[in-house]
């Protein structure tokens, strides 16, 4: 246990909550906390209470990354679970990036091999496979072991890998002779599997890249390339079953699309997205909070987390009316998001603990206790050595005050140390956190934190490094507008409302990568209202920018319609209006 969960215990607020978590007296709420508070008050409740794992849900994704890396720098191994793209027409093309960063989340809580999940309450309100169906879907393959080549490839296709002739990217496999190459979402590099009759004879991981072998090993466990997976004689029936069930308002057209894709099937036709099935397939499906037998379940700025929630599904419900319309989807096939009245039902169940910074009224749900913690938040350090000899005297100086400076890698903290001892203070480099609080010395250590904090009642200050929570900027050859809004494809969110010059307002999906004339290119994708997609090449990012306009009182945008004359009505107003002013400022100057 390092010395930062020891110092929590030595306050009364962190032992008020221990207490209440450790007898159940939840819900609970805890004010006063900053982000990196509660990462750290987190990480300390789950060494405390292991072997309990954790779930945070957090208003957004940029927020849960945040939060995910800080827990990751107090010893806590966590995963940020994103949300998923839900692509509901029968046509759409998607990137898979998102689904596999899940199903290798989900795969990581199956075997048990980390202690927190970090999601968007939008992650976690969505639908996903079941951890049963998850499992039974896994391929576990041995050195020695009997398996026929065409049973594993069949049960590979049957867990959503697709076939290519070289594996280069996740949820693909291929096939030469006695080798199969499998690229699991969960795992950095892919698999070789090698064969001498129908016996394993060798397993290793290798460089998509070089094709050059890693490492060997004696087992290896296969996840589903897809979160939605079925076999093709079995999504065939469940259609036609759903095809005769199928009746009322807009029951027609929705008939001949179910039939349409029955053809496909029957005719031996891979679907290229069987999203909208996942009531059929699963309809028991799962949420996050499946994959973990009773977990601590924390809440971050319950007050934001509830505004976003209920954003996203009044968004979502206005995709899926118009779907409705087009027959898109049909009663039985309309169900793949909790509702947030649901998500209140587990708040209670689990005992959800809300961590916020600042008290807004009542909380989601009745608490069974409440604590006020006494901390303080600073700015990352900006490497200045005499703006930090200011930070740190005052502190350094208080008889019994610990102090630490987080300086990022290990050479940077070796060197601030001996900085520190010629600017006349007893300072000492360590790679890793002491066990106790040393009070009046300077304790260097590498990692970083995304801000500094300090608990005035326990003698504690922690002063870090700023480079870690600093953006990496893509290197490109090609000319930046500088008038645009966004700078690079990292000031880019998924579910920002953005904005396209000849198209109007729309929601930003992610980055998609689509074969174009027999290449491969990446391109922005924007959500549309009825659900339209546009797909903008990453290459002309000047024509996108962010929506700075007003919002609704829910928090929501009207969005434009692809193809629509709304837009182009609007930009004619503002040019009109533009005009107006520039002519009422030359009367007045002239």
């Amino acid at each position: 246990m390092s010395c930062f969960t020891k110092a929590l215990k030595g306050l009364g607020e962190y032992r008020s909550l221990l207490y209440n978590v450790t007898n159940r007296r939840l819900p609970a709420g805890a004010l006063g906390l900053s982000q990196i508070h509660k990462a750290h008050v987190i990480s300390a409740l789950c060494q405390d209470l292991s072997p309990h794992k954790a779930i945070v849900i957090t208003p957004d994704e940029s927020s849960a990354n945040k939060l995910c890396k800080d827990l990751n720098a107090f010893g806590c191994d966590a995963v940020m679970y994103p949300a998923g793209d839900i692509s509901l027409r029968p046509d759409d093309i998607k990137s898979r990036d998102y689904e596999h960063s899940r199903l290798s989340v989900l795969g990581h809580l199956v075997d048990g091999s980390v202690r927190a999940v970090v999601c968007s309450v939008e992650a976690a309100l969505q639908l996903t496979i079941p951890p049963e169906e998850l499992i039974a879907k896994r391929i576990t393959l041995t050195v020695g072991e009997t398996v026929e080549q065409d049973e594993l490839i069949d049960r590979l296709i049957n867990a959503g890998y697709t076939r290519s002739n070289q594996v280069d990217g996740s949820g693909q496999f291929a096939v030469r002779g006695g080798i199969i190459d499998i690229f699991s979402p969960d795992c950095a590099n892919p698999y070789r599997v090698e064969f001498w009759g129908d016996s394993i004879d060798c397993l290793s991981t290798f460089d998509p890249e070089s094709q050059r072998r890693i490492d060997s090993t004696n087992s290896v466990v296969i996840t589903p390339a897809n979160e939605i997976c079925c076999n093709p004689v079995r999504l065939a029936d469940l259609i036609e079953e759903q095809i005769a069930k199928t009746k009322g308002k807009g029951s027609v057209q929705a008939k001949q699309l179910l039939s349409a894709d029955l053809e496909k099937l029957n005719g031996g036709i891979h679907l290229p997205n069987i999203d909208r099935y996942l009531p059929l397939i699963y309809p028991c499906a799962a949420t996050i909070f499946d994959y973990i037998d009773e977990p601590l379940l924390f809440v971050s700025e319950s007050f934001a987390v509830k505004e976003h929630a209920n954003a996203s599904l009044e968004l979502f419900h206005e995709e899926l009316k118009a779907f409705l319309e087009e027959g898109i989807i049909c009663k039985g096939l309309d169900r793949f998001m909790l509702e947030f009245s649901e998500l209140l039902g587990i708040y209670e169940d689990l005992g959800a603990v809300y961590l916020d910074n600042i008290a807004r009224g009542s909380f989601d749900t009745p608490v069974k206790g409440l604590v006020t913690f006494n901390a303080r938040q600073f700015s990352p350090w900006n490497g200045s050595m005499s703006v930090l000899i200011d930070d740190i005297k005052p502190m350094y100086q208080k008889k019994g005050h610990s102090v630490f400076v987080i300086a990022g890698t290990d050479k940077s903290a070796q060197a601030l140390a001996s900085d520190l001892q010629g600017e006349g203070f007893s300072a000492t480099y360590m790679p890793n956190p002491p066990e106790e609080l040393i009070p009046n010395k300077v304790i260097v250590l590498p990692s970083g934190f995304s801000a500094g904090f300090e608990y005035p009642d326990v003698g504690l200050t922690v002063i870090t490094y700023g480079s870690r929570t600093a953006l990496p900027v893509r290197k490109s050859n090609k000319k930046v507008n500088k008038a645009a809004v966004f700078n690079s494809l990292e000031d880019l969110h998924k579910g920002d409302y953005i904005v396209h010059t000849a198209h109007g307002i729309g929601i930003f999906e992610g980055i998609t990568s689509l074969e174009a004339d027999g290449n491969i290119k990446d391109y922005i994708k924007i959500k549309y209202d009825k659900g339209d997609i546009l797909y903008v090449p990453v290459t002309q990012l000047d024509q996108v920018s962010r929506y700075i306009g007003s919002k609704s009182e829910n928090g929501t945008v009207k969005l434009n319609k692809l193809g629509g004359k709304e837009w182009q009505k609007t930009r004619s107003r503002v040019r009109s209006a533009v005009k107006d002013i520039a002519q009422e400022l030359i009367d007045l100057y002239t």
